[in-house]
Parts: structure tokens; sequence; C-alpha cells
């Protein structure tokens, strides 16, 4: 199916501003370097061990918005919307994950974890079928191995219980 034509057609202005925010402009405009955005990823991630998970969401967000293609970055995004209930924030995020390091397993698991807190079963067991497989061959044993026990806990409840059997089809 395509989407063609389904979008409305973006002015030159709004096409260079969404460019500019990929690239980054947001931090530079703001005189922000990558330095800074370090130390505000860990003072985000000082509030989500604290608790404060909502914040900890916003600030990653706003980090997120000035450096969108750090990689770094974005799992944090995927793990505070985790922890704050926000599942497809996660997935978003975790989709530029793997948009930016497609063998990393790490944007698959998180991807995974999303959608099975979202209840997206059958995306939840391709993300976690491909971080199993990226983990293998990576050699990252411990990703590998949560991403198998996630997918045999799916497994094992889609047998326990007739009426979500369906929802594991493809």
């Amino acid at each position: 199916m395509t989407t063609q034509g389904l979008e409305p057609a973006r002015s030159a202005d709004e096409t260079a501003a969404l460019e500019a925010v990929t690239a980054g402009a947001l931090g530079r405009d703001l005189g922000l370097t990558p330095a800074h955005l370090d130390v505000a990823l860990r003072i985000a991630d000082g509030l989500r061990r604290r608790g404060a998970h909502a914040e900890a969401l916003r600030m990653c967000a706003t980090i997120v918005l000035c450096e969108p293609r750090r990689f770094e970055f974005q799992a944090a995004l995927a793990a505070c919307a985790l922890e704050a209930d926000q599942p497809y924030v996660a997935i978003q995020a975790a989709a530029a994950m793997i948009a930016e390091a497609p063998r990393d397993p790490r944007g698959y698991l998180l991807s995974g974890r999303a959608c099975l807190r979202a209840g997206e079963w059958a995306e939840a067991i391709e993300d976690l079928s491909n971080a199993a497989d990226r983990a293998n061959e990576a050699g990252r044993a411990a990703e590998e191995s949560e991403a198998r026990n996630l997918l045999a806990g799916l497994r094992q409840a889609s047998q326990q219980s007739a009426p979500r059997v369906g929802q594991f089809a493809g």
C-alpha cells in the first residue's frame, strides 16, 4: 500500500524546517554543544533514577529535539518513555534507533518491550526476534537472553489464553 498523495503537501519553508530539526539545528541555534547535551542526559538519568519519570521523559524529549540522530539520546528517550508508561513514544524512539543503527539489537529490544506494553503482540514478536538475532550476531549474550525470555513468555501466554491466540497471528 502506498501513502503517496495522502500526506498534505509541504511548503518549502516546512520542508526546510523539518530538515533543520533532523540535522540538529535546534541545539546549535540554542548554542548547545554535544557536551551540554551529555550533561543534560546525566541529569535526566538522575531524575529517572529518583522516580521522576515524567520530568526525565520531558528532558529526554528535549535533548532528542536538539540532536535527533544521537543513538544514545533516542535510547534514553525510549527507556524513559517505557518507565513513564508511554509505550508509543518508546516505539518511535526505538524506530529512530533502528534507522540509525539497524544491526544494533538495542533498538529492536526496546521496541519489542514497548510493543509488549502497548499490547501490539505481533510487532513485539517481530522486534524481539530481530533483537535476539542481532544480539546473537554481535555476541551480546545478555540482550539475546532478555529477548528470548520475553519471546518465550509471549509464546507461553498465547498458549494459556485462548482469546489472545489470534493476536499472535501475522
